[in-house]
């Protein structure tokens, strides 16, 4: 169907996942950004290239290249929840996008830092995702 949006098929795809959406739900999950003053734990995620690609036998796919950040509190939280988000990447039909293939590329951690009197920069764990799709 011309004009579906991948970014809102991931994000169906993250939703579809109930352990994840226990701990974040999906109002919380946004593409690019999160709001300075939003509740954590938080989800973001953006599609860092997009590309055309063909597999065996000629059959044209697209490839997504997507970074997923969990912002948390405390490192732990983060590190935790990384890996919820691991086990929601999964192919599959999300709104009219089949995945043919998620691919788990691994993940970093920029720890909590405390700062100044009460501030304090979360936690964030952000994975880099393949996605080979199909519209």
């Amino acid at each position: 169907m011309p004009g579906v949006l991948i970014e809102q098929d991931i994000r169906t795809m993250l939703g579809a996942n109930a352990a994840l959406v226990a701990q974040i739900p999906t109002a919380r999950m946004s593409y690019a950004y999160r709001l300075q003053d939003g509740i954590m734990p938080a989800l973001t995620y953006e599609i860092t290239s997009l590309t055309q690609e063909s597999i065996a036998g000629g059959t044209a796919v697209k490839l997504a290249r997507v970074e997923m950040t969990v912002i948390a509190a405390i490192t732990l939280d983060a590190i935790n929840l990384i890996g919820k988000v691991k086990a929601a990447c999964a192919a599959g039909t999300y709104g009219v996008t089949q995945f043919d293939a998620v691919i788990w590329n691994g993940y970093t951690i920029a720890g909590a830092v405390v700062g100044e009197g009460d501030e304090q920069q979360p936690a964030e764990a952000t994975a880099t995702v393949d996605i080979y799709y199909r519209e």
